[in-house]
């Protein structure tokens, strides 16, 4: 049985290109959460890729709960760092995982830019990717805005409650 990790990330910017703030990947199944990862980027090292901050979502930023900024703006960690651990916790069988994301054209693009700008292998094949807004919308069932919001593993937790949710409705087996 393939592995499904759920993967969120927060950004200065929603194209391609833009800074990385932060990233995180949860492991589950049908009903548990297993492994995770997740790690705030340090902004300089973002910059130094040439990755850019979009001017409106910096001000949205400012706008957030003043804990989250802190949280999300004190990364330590490298970008280069942060993917390449990233790519260990997908690990050899990576390729193989099905990876989600809440929407196909913000995550999975902006990430395989900052992989392609620090020269690194991404480590999940494009034909397994999946989009888990798809599932939820045609669940037809009520999602409440997840605590913690825009905090990259409180919404992996969030989003695969909604997906197993909406799965166990559909009649999918994860």
């Amino acid at each position: 049985m393939s592995r499904n990790i759920m993967l969120d990330i927060e950004t200065l910017g929603s194209k391609p290109g833009c800074v990385v703030l932060a990233v995180a990947t949860v492991e589950f199944d049908a009903t548990t959460h297993l492994l995770h990862y997740s790690e705030v980027i340090h902004i300089g090292s973002c910059l130094r890729h040439l990755l850019l901050v979009d001017p409106i979502t910096l001000k949205w930023w400012t706008e957030q709960d003043l804990a989250l900024q802190h949280r999300m703006f004190s990364g330590t960690t490298s970008l280069e760092v942060v993917l390449s651990e990233l790519n260990q916790f997908f690990g050899e069988t990576g390729k193989e995982a099905i990876v989600w994301c809440k929407g196909m054209n913000f995550d999975f693009p902006i990430l395989h830019e900052a992989y392609d700008r620090v020269q690194l292998p991404i480590p999940w094949h494009y034909r397994n990717i999946r989009d888990s807004r798809t599932l939820t919308a045609a669940s037809e069932l009520k999602f409440e805005k997840p605590a913690g919001a825009h905090d990259p593993y409180n919404d992996c937790i969030a989003q695969i409650k909604d997906l197993q949710r909406a799965c166990d409705k559909l009649g999918i087996i994860l």
